[in-house]
């Protein structure tokens, strides 16, 4: 193979992740690798995980474990996958196999294992082969070839995973450890803060005409107000929360005039003010009621996605410059002013409530406690704190650092934390879209390097090393050598 494809190949698929073949392609993550000299033999141990998306269908797929150093080269026993589609094949037609392992130079060897999909998917491969230790072997490299075959025995490509780059310090039966020749992306430890929280909710409550006062026994009203009752209820028994504010806003439909459905929806939200505040005891200055009027805004959003055949004729009255009670008028005049009356309207009749409170802090024992009762409880420093109790990046670390930014979404550290495992996992996609989420932060330009290392856009990686690197961020340094040595790699 000349220098130039191998560059080409090299720069898409790097150290322990394969990045896609093709669109439909996933990533092969070989995980706890070793090398060691153990006494007379060379032990080379991993395992791989399978994925539903570990091989086509129609496809076979070899992965060929070789160690590369000073000249030498020793092919080690390959992994043989194949799809579905393909053990239906080769059952068909034993010798279909034959073009596939052409490619292979040994002729006498044997796949290590074969694994059928879907069987398969969910289990692990362990891999775990030695061979009698040379000199040789003291600087040598691991490096996985794999090899995909599509329909027919056609070959798709070829790709080239260094899993161990050489080193002339550091020779591979000393046991260095795995992670030792991998990128490291940053973790960055979240500030403490005041936790505010809030649960909201909307209460459709029937009143009589014209009327505000609250009927617990109308219609459907139990039932409305038991929901508020419990979900304030709720908030005030759990000695870990403050009740800070508790907000109400009415709302009303348009059929009437505007004054007179803004006056009634104040007096409505009122009414159940006064309700909810002589059932909780609750002190008057924790409620907070605010004047909604029609809402006109819901009322367009549920037209637009109705499908209702006038609903461009509905819009556009709706989005007019007309008072509210001309495009009331005008409403009435439309061919499905009778399904707005009895499947819209009565929705923007509501009161809407949100109850903000505040959430104490919990010391590291009480946090790992609330992680499997409340979780919702925790702030990003405390969640980390837990995480600390374990070996970083173990299965558990990783559980945790992903629930942070599942429980909070929008914060920065929380999605470069993720982003850092789902970089470890190989899973790019999902690292970037958490990337994406940070402004600009030393511990997210780390890990976009590294993101761009993996995907093989060696420049940009470059250039956001380069800003960790001066922003005081260690793992950049380290990532920036690695960047070097995978241009060494390929220029050999």
């Amino acid at each position: 193979m000349n220098t130039k494809l191998l560059f080409s190949i090299i720069l898409f698929f790097l150290f322990l992740f394969l990045a896609p073949l093709h669109a439909q392609r996933s990533v092969h993550s070989f995980r706890d690798i070793r090398v060691e000299d153990q006494e007379e033999v060379l032990s080379v141990e991993f395992r791989l995980p399978l994925h539903k998306k570990s091989v086509g269908s129609v496809e076979s797929v070899f992965l060929l474990p070789v160690l590369e150093g000073d000249g030498h080269r020793l092919e080690l026993p390959y992994i043989w996958l194949d799809g579905k589609g393909r053990c239906k094949a080769m059952k068909r037609a034993e010798t279909f196999m034959n073009p596939f392992s052409a490619s292979l130079s040994d002729p006498l060897m044997e796949s290590y294992v074969t694994h059928a999909f879907p069987q398969a998917i969910g289990s692990m491969t362990h891999y775990r082969i030695q061979v009698p230790f040379e000199e040789w072997m003291e600087k040598a490299s691991l490096v996985v070839h794999e090899e995909v075959y599509g329909c027919a025995g056609k070959r798709k490509g070829v790709l080239h995973t260094l899993y161990r780059p050489r080193e002339e310090s550091q020779p591979v039966s000393r046991k260095k450890k795995k992670e030792d020749a991998l990128p490291r992306v940053s973790y960055v430890a979240p500030r403490l803060e005041e936790k505010h929280r809030s649960e909201s909710g909307s209460a459709y409550l029937d009143f009589p005409q014209g009327q505000s006062l609250i009927q617990p026994s109308f219609r459907n009203n139990r039932k409305e107000l038991q929901r508020m009752e419990e979900t304030i209820e709720k908030t005030r028994r759990d000695r870990n929360l403050e009740i800070l504010d508790i907000t109400i806003a009415g709302y009303a439909s348009p059929e009437g005039s505007y004054q007179s459905n803004e006056r009634l929806s104040w007096e409505r939200a009122q009414a159940l003010r006064s309700y909810l505040q002589r059932n909780s005891g609750l002190s008057s200055r924790l409620f907070d009621v605010l004047p909604g009027g029609e809402d006109w805004q819901r009322l367009r959003e549920m037209v637009k996605e109705s499908g209702l055949p006038d609903s461009p004729q509905i819009l556009s009255i709706i989005d007019s410059r007309e008072s509210y009670d001309r495009k009331e008028a005008r409403l009435r005049g439309t061919g499905s002013y009778e399904v707005l009356l009895s499947d819209f309207y009565p929705t923007l009749r509501r009161v809407d409530y949100r109850i903000d409170y505040r959430v104490r802090d919990f010391s590291v024992s009480e946090s790992h406690d609330m992680l499997t009762r409340n979780p919702d409880h925790l702030s990003p420093y405390e969640l980390y704190e837990v995480a600390g109790r374990y070996p970083k990046e173990s299965d558990k670390w990783n559980e945790i650092i992903e629930l942070t930014v599942r429980l909070h979404p929008g914060d920065e550290v929380a999605n470069i934390n993720a982003a850092g495992v789902l970089l470890n996992r190989g899973d790019l996609v999902a690292a970037k879209i958490c990337l994406d989420k940070v402004w600009d932060l030393p511990g997210a330009w780390n890990n976009l390097g590294v993101y761009y290392l993996y995907t093989g856009d060696l420049q940009r990686a470059t250039e956001y090393f380069t800003k960790a690197i001066i922003a005081g961020v260690e793992e950049a340094s380290w990532n920036m050598d690695i960047r070097r040595e995978m241009e060494l790699y390929m220029e050999r």
